[in-house]
């Protein structure tokens, strides 16, 4: 019954935040015109790229019965491969977003070779500043897996519901000024939120960690795992990227917008059952 619980309480708080983002892209369309719908949505694409195949390729999928594993086997290692483990992931997401951040000029006027010039460095701009936010979803979604990993769910399924809210208060904002910008500031506000939330979790069970680069055979071993998984989440992005790249192409920065927001209504169901019964049964498998 209290795995039952866990499910439907993960389960609600999963509901309400794809409510939350739908509302916000509704409203989105609503508000703005349909290009510069486009050229925001389009500019998560680079920066969830490098989520799909550093995080959700195999962060969670695997780090999570990994830690299991050593709570219970090795609980002397526990502080130091969580500690690592943050640290790493700091460390090379600062890396690939910096260098993505320099060759993002070259490549989003590949993917939006049809757009307008003016679009097409909205994008470029809106991109290169959304990697702030990347960096700190990177980091909070480490955190979620260490939660997660010692059964306490509660921070992780509230702070995607914060996320969701504050972008979506940002769109009254961005209407009030007519400044689109402040969309982008509202997804990594919403970034903020949702790191401080795990963050505070992880304070309130009593989890401590501290800066540590140090590398060792665990560290292989979660590296390794995450390799095929880390492929398939990231031909999944690409193959959103493809989209954007044909809709740029068939229609326009207007299209661009409709498949985005297609993009996304697709995904909840995904998301929906991978944040519920997903989250907890990943908690039961040990490498």
């Amino acid at each position: 019954m209290a795995r039952l619980r866990t499910i439907s309480g993960l389960a609600g708080a999963s509901i309400i935040a794809t409510g939350l983002g739908f509302c916000r892209d509704l409203l989105l369309t609503r508000a703005f015109d349909t290009a510069t719908v486009g050229h925001y949505l389009a500019s998560f694409q680079l920066g969830d790229l490098a989520l799909n195949f550093l995080v959700f390729g195999g962060m969670q999928t695997v780090l999570v019965p990994q830690l299991v594993r050593i709570i219970r086997t090795k609980p002397h290692l526990r502080n130091q491969f969580m500690s690592r483990v943050l640290s790493w992931t700091v460390l090379s997401f600062a890396i690939v977003l910096g260098i993505l951040a320099l060759l993002t000029p070259l490549i989003i006027p590949l993917i939006l070779k049809e757009s307008s010039e003016a679009g097409i460095e909205t994008v470029i701009r809106f991109t290169q500043l959304l990697y702030i936010q990347t960096l700190l979803l990177a980091l909070s979604l480490a955190w979620n897996a260490i939660l997660i990993a010692h059964e306490h769910y509660r921070a992780g399924a509230l702070a995607p519901i914060l996320y969701s809210a504050t972008g979506l208060l940002a769109i009254p904002l961005a209407v009030y000024y007519e400044e689109p910008l402040l969309l982008v500031g509202g997804a990594i506000v919403g970034a903020c939120v949702h790191l401080v939330t795990t963050i505070t979790g992880a304070e309130k069970v009593g989890i401590s960690v501290r800066p540590d680069l140090g590398w060792d055979d665990e560290l292989t071993t979660l590296v390794k795992a995450m390799i095929p998984r880390s492929i398939s989440q990231g031909f999944f992005q690409l193959t959103s990227l493809v989209y954007t790249a044909l809709a740029s192409r068939l229609g326009g920065d207007n299209l661009v917008g409709l498949v985005r927001i297609c993009i996304n209504l697709g995904t909840m169901p995904m998301k929906f059952i991978s944040n519920s019964f997903g989250t907890t049964a990943l908690r039961e498998q040990h490498t």
